[in-house]
């Protein structure tokens, strides 16, 4: 069975040595905002916990914001704060204190004397009772936990704590005389197990929490008696009998409980479905699939998370041992994701091993259905820019057209002799967008018609004037994508151009998710002439990748253009700027790529934009036969000037 997972909070270096003791395999581990915590193994009843300690620093405030942190990187069955603490009552020094409740006796109404409020937190019922019989067994196994026996045994009370963010010394202190009023249920004090309570609360539905303390003082100052040992001592004591205890509830403790006795962990998959999952593979194809399942945890939890939660995913060997991670993970979409890539991963010829038997026809079973696609307005409304280059490359002639979606052009949107410069951009071109943007009504997408020289161009990045106030990006409020201008303007060929178009978009919108990948070309490292090779005219590809940014020089430049246009592609992804991890680009990408979003272009558009904090560099082509600019007198290769 999968290893089990609890995390032990302290407060003091003195709680976390003591829990430290009871592990193998110690290893440091340190959270992506810096925390620096410890991971090892304790193993008791042939069972094997992975258990993660952490220590905090003291109050309450400060143990509720880790008690979540380490809940979230560790994602533990079971959660405990173990430590030290004073006793009010019916305690001595060395006895431990298991928590049912924490009062937090700083809660209330400050009048001319504190009213106290009911505010508590509680430890888990199944805890508790743990606790509950580990304290009146008759043998008192904990005991035998500790690696000196106490010359005077110490006893274990199962009841209420108090906790606050002071420290207590005396019984003639108006604070103690509080607690024995308000609070005189509680047998000892302490400053962290309230916010760790609240904490833990918050998340029951993942872990069962509960506070253990051993007395390492009493507010009555019995500790300055003749026969006592000093306060560090005591402290030391006090923390390895907690711990002690706190092992023993884990030593013996079921995460999941019921009225009918022990029952197996609840997940929301069923177990034949990952028995017939991991039939298909051997542990030859480890080496295959287990990268391409980190690489899918890693993309929905991020990497940091999977190597605290799944920290075996890493080095695993074995079919049985993927198996137990993906198990322990309860997700049938992450696994679905995975396989779909491993199928594609074993048809590549490299490989030379095929799709194991049956697993297609797992794949297919367990895929969620696709999506209806979302519709996009009745009239999506698009604005189609073209940019034509005059005799300075960065100098262009602009001309707006507005479709209405409806088959209705207006082409009277800017005046015959409207140009600009691409060089900043300048404010021309900021203002010409806004003018054409101001009289069609209803604009939803931008298709901008590029020469090849000027796909370097963020055109999201343009400024347009939006009502009042400063010109802003397009990506703020506008979908935006590319279409080449040289598909329409070099002669002789934009008929036939436009005719391979219309068949592979038609291929590219009938597409199943998991067959996209197998049409696309993924690019890391750009070699024009590379491309040409693997992009011949009328290949089967249907997106390129361009991991890269374009070329600075423009002979590469059009040549890459040129190798984009022969080959037909009518989908392209590439980099305004250099990507600072093209793995994570490509998995962002395949992200985007699900066929609910290719139906329409403004679809894939808006996708777009609504991602561009996560991409800001990515440019995308999307051209196809259809809003042909009527200002384009296409099959003459030039532009035409709008009606005066």
């Amino acid at each position: 069975m999968p290893n089990l997972r609890a995390v032990i909070l302290t407060a003091l270096r003195v709680e976390f040595e003591a829990v430290r003791a009871f592990l193998t395999n110690s290893h440091e581990v340190q959270h992506p905002a810096g925390n620096i915590y410890e991971q090892g193994v304790f193993t008791a009843n042939g069972r094997t916990w992975e258990v993660g300690i952490a220590e905090v620093g003291m109050g309450d405030s400060v143990a509720a914001l880790e008690t979540e942190r380490v809940i979230s990187v560790f994602d533990p069955q079971v959660i405990l704060f173990v430590g030290v603490a004073g006793g009010i009552k019916d305690v001595r020094i060395g006895d431990v204190v298991a928590a049912t409740k924490v009062h937090n006796y700083e809660y209330g109404k400050a009048k001319a004397e504190f009213e106290a409020r009911t505010e508590l937190g509680l430890s888990s019922y199944a805890l508790i009772e743990r606790a509950k019989a580990e304290a009146r067994s008759h043998d008192q196994r904990w005991l035998k936990r500790l690696s000196m026996q106490p010359e005077s045994m110490p006893e274990v009370r199962v009841g209420a704590i108090a906790a606050g963010e002071k420290v207590i010394a005396s019984t003639q202190s108006s604070v103690y005389q509080f607690l024995r009023r308000q609070y005189s249920d509680a047998l000892a004090v302490e400053m962290e197990g309230y916010g760790f309570l609240k904490a833990a609360h918050a998340n029951a539905h993942r872990a069962s929490a509960i506070v253990v303390r051993g007395i390492s003082d009493l507010i009555d100052s019995k500790n300055d008696a003749l026969n006592q040992p000093p306060e560090d001592v005591r402290q030391v004591t006090a923390s390895n009998h907690a711990s002690a205890f706190a092992f023993q509830i884990l030593a013996n403790f079921e995460p999941n409980v019921g009225f009918l006795g022990n029952q197996a962990p609840i997940y929301q998959v069923a177990a034949q479905v990952w028995d017939e999952l991991f039939a298909y593979f051997t542990d030859a194809d480890v080496s295959i699939i287990a990268p391409l399942c980190r690489q899918v945890f890693e993309q929905a939890l991020t990497s940091e998370k999977v190597a605290f939660a799944y920290p075996e995913l890493a080095q695993v060997e074995t079919v049985q041992g993927l198996k137990q991670i993906v198990t322990r993970a309860d997700d049938l979409s992450l696994a679905v994701t995975f396989v779909g890539r491993a199928i594609e991963e074993f048809k590549h010829p490299s490989k030379g091993v095929g799709v194991p038997p049956g697993l297609q026809t797992w794949y297919a079973q367990h895929r969620p259905a696709e999506p209806e696609p979302s519709q996009v307005d009745k009239s999506p409304g698009y604005l189609l820019v073209t940019l034509e280059p005059k005799d300075d490359e960065n100098t262009v002639a602009i001309r707006a057209e507005f479709d209405d979606g409806a088959g209705s052009m207006t082409t009277d949107l800017l005046p015959p002799d409207a140009q600009c410069s691409l060089d900043a951009p300048d404010e021309a071109l900021s203002k010409y967008l806004s003018v054409a943007v101001g009289k069609a009504k209803g604009v939803k997408t931008i298709e901008f018609f590029l020469s090849w020289r000027h796909f370097d161009q963020p055109v999201h990045e343009w400024k347009i004037k939006a009502g009042l106030g400063k010109p802003k990006e397009l990506k703020q409020f506008r979908n935006t994508l590319v279409r080449s201008l040289d598909r329409l303007t070099i002669k002789n060929y934009s008929e036939e151009w436009l005719k391979g178009l219309r068949d592979k978009l038609t291929r590219l919108q009938t597409c199943r998710n998991e067959d996209l990948l197998t049409l696309s070309h993924p690019v890391t490292e750009l070699d024009c002439d590379v491309l040409a090779k693997d992009l011949p005219e009328g290949c089967d590809t249907l997106i390129l990748k361009l991991l890269t940014v374009l070329p600075e020089d423009h002979d590469d430049l059009e040549q890459l253009l040129g190798t984009v246009l022969w080959s037909g592609i009518p989908l392209w992804f590439w980099s305004y700027g250099p990507p600072a991890d093209t793995t994570k680009l490509l998995e962002q990408i395949d992200h985007l790529l699900r066929a609910v979003n290719l139906k329409d272009s403004a679809t894939l558009a808006e996708v777009i934009r609504k991602e561009r904090s996560r991409l800001p560099d990515l440019g995308l082509l999307c051209d196809c036969p259809h809003r042909l600019p009527v200002l384009v007198d296409w099959k003459n290769g030039r532009l035409r000037p709008p009606a005066a």
